[in-house]
């Protein structure tokens, strides 16, 4: 029998073995072969394909899809990108920022005084003192497998949420800073909202926090979360507001594609700046707080003015870890003219995309 080429199988048989190749593979190396091959790759069937044989979508699923491509890289690299979110390995992998009072601990759940949560697979949480006490986690985007092309030219959705409890016996105050910077550290998107008060005697119930920024500006490179408090009476021990479970996730859903920022004026007093939608006090009996969509501030160069501590800047890495850049005045927002529906993508952008899969 005469040898056959692989090219002369039909399609849907082709199909169906790079569904089984690692989307590497495909992108960096077969999608070179030819013509044929090239083409089969680029088809919307096969990603999808991809999809429902890793459980990213289901046979009946319906949503909207701008790219399944994207789609599907998005989804490979889904994951909480914090470090020990739930206080499993006692501090690890959290910078203190500021340890006041007793310092920050760890404990068990429920807790004294204290109420379950939501999940019962979160065991443990940690517990600040009578002062301040702040820690941190700056994540690299790029080291976490997403590439500058796919950050700029999709710019996912970047999901942040967090936990926070009071004890019931005992007020606090609850305070979470998140910051998108640049590769050289500038920040592009701020969310800081008011610190949360709850009062002495509370239900001591779990709060979600949940804050999605979108539309941000191209160059994010670094996200930036800092979370913590204090208690209200200054009572020695470990009073102070309860945090755990905390996430940062980009979001694989993607329902269109953004055209380039431009700066626009300002329409509204104080557009710029997030607020908690509820009052401090009752925002404590609340099970689940989301807070408003996002907004965007015109890009600012780092000044040590905006330090919480003085010190040079010949470290910039070392110092945005320890301390954190204070928001600058409102600047015009930043927001999309108009959504760019993009046609199909070059092989630039998925060599991008395969080297950060698989």
């Amino acid at each position: 029998m005469a040898p056959v080429s692989i090219n002369e199988l039909p399609e849907n048989i082709l199909l169906e073995v790079f569904t089984h190749v690692p989307a590497r593979q495909l992108l960096l190396r077969c999608r070179l072969v030819c013509s044929l091959w090239r083409d089969l790759i680029d088809l919307v069937t096969l990603w999808k394909r991809k999809c429902l044989r890793e459980g990213f979508i289901t046979e009946d699923g319906d949503q909207p899809v701008a790219d399944w491509k994207i789609f599907y890289f998005l989804h490979s690299l889904h994951r909480n990108l914090l470090r020990n979110p739930c206080a499993e390995e006692d501090m690890a992998s959290w910078q203190i920022d500021s340890n006041g009072g007793d310092r920050w601990k760890v404990e068990s759940l429920p807790g004294d005084h204290g109420t379950d949560f939501p999940d019962s697979r979160v065991k443990k949480y940690f517990v600040t003192s009578f002062g301040m006490c702040l820690k941190s986690q700056l994540v690299d985007l790029k080291a976490e497998g997403y590439g500058e092309e796919l950050l700029d030219t999709f710019r996912p959705d970047i999901v942040v949420k967090d936990w926070f409890a009071a004890r019931a016996d005992c007020g606090c105050t609850y305070h979470i800073r998140v910051q998108l910077a640049s590769a050289d550290y500038i920040v592009l998107a701020s969310f800081e909202p008011p610190p949360v008060t709850i009062d002495q005697w509370n239900n001591a119930k779990w709060t979600e926090v949940s804050y999605t920024f979108s539309d941000y500006p191209p160059g994010v490179r670094h996200i930036l979360f800092q979370h913590g408090g204090k208690d209200t009476q200054f009572w020695a021990g470990w009073y102070g507001p309860r945090v755990t479970n905390s996430s940062i996730v980009i979001s694989p859903k993607m329902t269109r594609n953004l055209a380039p920022c431009t700066a626009l004026p300002e329409t509204t007093e104080g557009a710029g700046v997030p607020r908690l939608q509820g009052t401090p006090e009752s925002l404590g009996s609340y099970q689940h707080c989301r807070l408003p969509a996002s907004s965007t501030r015109e890009a600012e160069p780092m000044d040590p003015s905006w330090l919480g501590h003085p010190g040079d800047l010949t470290s910039p890495r070392h110092h945005f870890r320890n301390w954190w850049v204070k928001t600058p005045p409102p600047r015009p927002l930043l927001r999309a003219t108009t959504e760019l529906a993009v046609p199909g993508h070059g092989p630039t952008l998925l060599s991008v995309l395969g080297a950060q899969a698989e």
